[in-house]
């Protein structure tokens, strides 16, 4: 399904609209729809850091962080919200997996290990798929 409206982030990054909330702390999921989007993920994406937000690919279950200059929080997660497999920093030009994932999300390095995150990850995951 196609977003109603598209945003160009600054930096230059993915292009699809915010799935929630304008809040800062509240985490703002984007997906990433086309083969070109997904092909760069986070590396069109230089201010992705700034702000609590993270990248979603949905129907993988298996994530590269080839090529990134820094490591990166991966997040499996099931069609119900479940957590399946959380890797923490996963470093630059390493692969992850989970069997029976229904989508990945790329967060900043650091994020999974803030308290609470795992309640703003499952909300925000509610709410791309209340909007899907």
């Amino acid at each position: 399904m196609r977003w109603p409206c598209r945003l160009q982030l600054p930096g230059g990054g993915p292009r699809d609209s915010p799935l929630w909330c304008a809040q800062p702390h509240v985490l703002r999921l984007y997906q990433a729809l086309g083969f070109r989007q997904r092909l760069l993920g986070l590396h069109a994406w230089q201010s992705w850091g700034d702000q609590p937000r993270g990248l979603v690919f949905s129907g993988c279950q298996m994530v590269h962080a080839g090529w990134l200059a820094q490591p990166l929080d991966v997040v499996f997660i099931s069609r119900q919200g479940v957590l399946l497999r959380v890797v923490h920093q996963l470093a630059p030009n390493r692969l992850a997996a989970c069997r029976g994932a229904d989508a990945v999300i790329e967060l900043p390095p650091g994020y999974c290990r803030q308290s609470g995150w795992q309640v703003r990850v499952q909300s925000a995951w509610a709410s791309l798929k209340m909007v899907a």
